[in-house]
């Protein structure tokens, strides 16, 4: 029954190491999240600070040459916004299943170590039984 108690404890010190193991390598991250938001942030507000400066003008024809100008600068700005984004969840998709299949296999491995550990326990209670059966009653 000790053998059981203490495959149980393994398993249970093994799966923690797996996740703290995954949490380390979340923390390792190729990319830096809040960097790649503050930069997406700044090309929107950089975005809407131009359509905001249009909005201001009165004249109608001050208002569209405007919009005219600064549609070119914002079509750049869209594309960037896009292709930073794209890129920053590529990136961050590839090392949250990178970090997703490091605990997978890891919780495997501690799995197996369980099983084999029971399965050591199992053939201890037979013998056991066996020598408790080869004594008179």
């Amino acid at each position: 029954m000790l053998a059981g108690i203490n495959a149980a404890s393994t398993f249970a010190a093994e799966y923690e190491r797996c996740e703290l193991t995954a949490n380390e390598t979340q923390l390792d991250l190729s990319i830096d999240e809040t960097l790649e938001r503050q930069q997406i942030e700044m090309g929107s507000r950089t975005l809407c600070g131009n359509f905001e400066l249009c909005a201001e003008l009165d004249d109608h024809f001050e208002y569209i040459e405007c919009m005219k100008n600064s549609g070119s600068q914002n079509m750049d700005i869209i594309v960037e916004i896009n292709h930073n984004a794209t890129s920053a969840h590529t990136r961050l998709r590839e090392d949250i299943d990178s970090v997703q299949q490091t605990l997978v296999l890891c919780t495997l491995e501690a799995q197996v170590a369980y099983e084999s550990s029971m399965r050591l326990a199992f053939e201890e209670l037979q013998v056991c039984r066996s020598q408790a059966d080869d004594y008179p009653r």
